[in-house]
C-alpha cells in the first residue's frame, strides 16, 4: 500500500496553491488510510539514531529498577511477555475475534517531567540520569510536532484555530521506545505470536519512527482484516497514525489506524 507523504518544511515557503495541496494530502490520507508519512518535521536524524541506542543496552538488572506501575497510564519498563495488546477487545480496538497472542517485545514509556500525578519511574544506574534528560527532552520535541500537526488538521478541515489543540490535556503525552529481541522467524508466521498484536491507539495522533528493517503492517480501511506493510526508508521518516480519540472528535471522518508489527516481508530466516 502506497502511503501518502508530506514534507512539512515546504510549508515555510509554499504559495497558497501548494500549501492547500499539502494540507489536502495530509487530511485525505488520514481519512482514507488512518495514517500519513511526514518528513521535514524538524527532529534531526542524529537525534533519532541516538534514541534507538538508548535504554535497551542497559543490563536487565538496571532496566528492572523502573517497573511499570500496576495502575495508571503507561510509565516505566515492561519486560518481554508483560503486555498482550490482543487481550483488548471491542470494535474501536479493531479486534473482531479476540484471540490472545504473545507479544514478543520489551518497552519503556516516559511521561512529561511536569506530570506529578503519574510520575515516570526512571532506571537507576550508570548513565541513567543522562537517559532521563534525553527522554524528557525528546518527548517535548514530539509534543511540539504533535501540536503543529493538529493545527494543520484544523486548517485542512476548516476548523477554528485551536479547536483540536485546546482539547488536549497537559501531561497526557508519552514517549515509548520498543525493542524486539531475537526469536525464530517461524514463530512469527504461526499467527499466534507477533512483535505487537493487532490494535488501534486510544489517543489522538501517534508519531512513529522505525528503522529500515520494517515489520509494521496496517489494516486497509476499505477491506477489513487485510493488512499491508508500511515501510520506512530512512529513520527520520515519521509515520503518523490517527487514534481512536481523533476518530471520535471528527465523527469518524479521520480514521483510526488498526496496525500490528510482525515479521518483515521479504526477509529470510527460520
Amino acid at each position: 500500500m502506497a502511503v501518502a507523504a508530506v514534507d512539512l518544511s515546504r510549508l515555510d515557503h509554499a504559495g497558497p496553491a501548494e500549501r492547500e495541496g499539502i494540507l489536502r494530502t495530509f487530511a485525505e490520507s488520514c481519512a482514507s488510510r488512518g495514517l500519513v508519512k511526514v518528513t521535514g518535521h524538524g527532529i534531526p536524524k542524529a537525534r533519532l539514531n541516538e534514541l534507538f541506542r538508548w535504554f535497551f543496552d542497559f543490563p536487565d538488572a538496571v532496566k528492572r529498577t523502573a517497573p511499570r506501575p500496576r495502575k495508571g497510564p503507561n510509565r516505566g519498563y515492561i519486560a518481554v511477555g508483560g503486555e498482550k495488546l490482543s487481550g483488548i477487545s471491542g470494535y474501536m480496538k479493531g479486534i473482531r475475534n479476540p484471540v490472545v497472542c504473545n507479544d514478543v517485545k520489551e518497552s519503556f514509556d516516559a511521561g512529561p517531567a511536569y506530570d506529578k500525578v503519574h510520575p515516570t519511574p526512571w532506571p537507576v544506574g550508570p548513565r541513567c540520569q543522562e537517559f532521563r534528560h534525553f527522554m524528557e527532552d525528546f518527548l517535548e520535541d514530539c509534543l511540539m510536532v504533535h501540536h503543529d500537526l493538529l493545527h494543520l488538521l484544523e486548517e485542512a478541515l476548516g476548523l477554528n484555530h485551536q479547536e483540536l489543540t485546546l482539547r488536549c490535556s497537559a501531561g497526557n503525552g508519552v514517549v515509548r521506545i520498543t525493542h524486539y529481541p531475537p526469536m525464530p522467524a517461524a514463530q512469527l508466521r504461526t499467527g499466534s505470536t507477533y512483535r505487537i498484536s493487532e490494535h488501534t491507539d486510544v489517543g489522538i495522533l501517534t508519531l512513529l519512527f522505525q528503522d529500515s528493517v520494517g515489520g509494521l503492517e496496517v489494516e486497509r480501511q476499505d477491506n477489513s482484516a487485510e493488512f499491508v506493510p508500511v515501510e520506512s526508508f530512512c529513520v527520520n521518516e515519521m509515520i503518523v497514525n490517527c487514534g481512536d480519540t481523533l476518530q471520535r472528535w471528527t465523527a469518524n471522518y479521520l480514521r483510526s489506524a488498526n496496525h500490528r508489527v510482525t515479521y518483515p516481508q521479504g526477509l529470510g530466516g527460520k
